[in-house]
């Protein structure tokens, strides 16, 4: 059995309101305090890696999870802005065979793809399927094929 927590990053202020490239995009001081919500929400779960989209405002997000675990994030172009749900599942399945349970942390848009793909495979999904901010999905897994996601909402919402 595996298990996959796949974070939407936390409060990154406008694209518009950034002077510089999108991936740089750091956290607002709201998405500092919902980066270390999650912290304290997931602190508890003993996870084996922690991955991020390359964009800052992802890694910026499990940074305090990883402080409190004594684990670095390590960098998934799989989960990048953009990327296709099924490449981002089988990277995260794949990942679980080495490390079975892990973090990741993506975008608004790659997760709602990956969910999707993980039902069209036979996963039940509970929760709804819009996706604000420091929220994320839990996917169990068998190893090979996710069995079922569950909705958490932003911590402290």
């Amino acid at each position: 059995m595996g298990r996959i927590i796949l974070v939407r990053h936390a409060d990154a202020g406008g694209r518009q309101a950034f002077d510089g490239p999108d991936a740089r995009r750091p956290l607002t001081e709201k998405g500092w305090k919902q980066a270390s919500r999650i912290a304290a929400a997931l602190g508890d779960v003993r996870f084996d890696r922690l991955l991020a989209s390359p964009a800052t405002r992802c890694r910026q997000t499990l940074e305090p999870l990883a402080d409190a675990l004594g684990l670095d994030v390590d960098e998934e172009s799989m989960l990048n802005e953009g990327a296709a749900g099924d490449m981002a599942l089988d990277v995260l399945l794949a990942i679980t065979d080495l490390a079975p349970t892990v973090a990741g942390c993506s975008h608004g848009d790659v997760i709602p793809r990956t969910i999707a793909e993980a039902e069209r495979r036979g996963a039940t999904i509970f929760g709804q399927a819009s996706l604000p901010k420091a929220s994320w999905y839990e996917l169990e897994t068998d190893g090979h094929t996710v069995l079922a996601a569950t909705y958490h909402p932003p911590p402290g919402s």
